[in-house]
């Protein structure tokens, strides 16, 4: 199906793409360099991943080009050249089942996707440290998916290769309102970091976006 969800960042967007389609149908929505990108991919499962976030992408963006830098972080360039700033910057995951894009015609951005269903309790203690934890209630059950994806959304936006996500990366605060929230996270050498997160059906979204962060209370903010 098309975009199920869109939401408004400080200077650009995000898409969620629910992926329902087969990677035939999911051709239809992209270009002909896109599929051919994917065809490298063994499986079906993954390639049917990347056509999606490309769709999204396309959805908004449907003539920008995408390359990779070595780190294998997606980027647009403009005239086929990566160029750093050039048409923007983008962010992307996905998961099994949906794909996430988020877009900043500025400055980097980054997100990240993970079903819920996912055991984080078995390695939590690779990721969350004891101050982190005393961030969220006992009782609070989203706190280890979120950080997980909070932490991988930091690690992306860093570009730190072999950074810690236990000790180089850190969460500094935390709050929550039902199924949506904001965090403030800190990279190593980049300082503190806004994020918003939210979930949808039975996955939970971490993206950076300093205008959700920059609100006096989270009761305040209209979603």
């Amino acid at each position: 199906m098309p975009v199920v969800y869109r939401k408004n960042t400080e200077r650009g967007w995000l898409l969620l793409w629910k992926i329902e389609e087969t990677e035939q149908e999911l051709t239809r929505f992209v270009s002909s360099g896109d599929t051919t990108e994917v065809m490298g991919f063994g499986s079906p499962e993954r390639r049917r991943q990347r056509l999606a976030w490309r769709a999204a992408l396309r959805s908004e963006l449907p003539r920008v080009c995408v390359a990779y830098e070595e780190d294998g972080a997606p980027v647009l360039c403009p005239g086929g050249r990566v160029t750093e700033g050039g048409s923007g910057f983008i962010g992307v995951s996905h998961t099994k089942g949906m794909a996430v894009v988020i877009y900043d015609p500025e400055s980097p951005c980054a997100v990240d996707v993970e079903r819920l269903d996912r055991r984080f309790g078995r390695i939590s203690s690779r990721y969350v440290s004891d101050r982190e934890r005393m961030l969220a209630s006992a009782d609070d059950r989203l706190f280890e998916a979120v950080c997980w994806c909070a932490k991988e959304t930091l690690y992306k936006y860093a570009r730190r290769e072999g950074a810690s996500l236990l000790e180089d990366i850190r969460l500094l605060q935390y709050e929550r309102l039902g199924d949506r929230g904001r965090l403030l996270g800190e990279v190593p050498e980049g300082g503190e970091v806004p994020l918003a997160f939210l979930t949808f059906e039975n996955t939970v979204i971490v993206y950076t976006d300093s205008v959700f962060f920059a609100e006096k209370s989270i009761k305040d903010l209209i979603f």
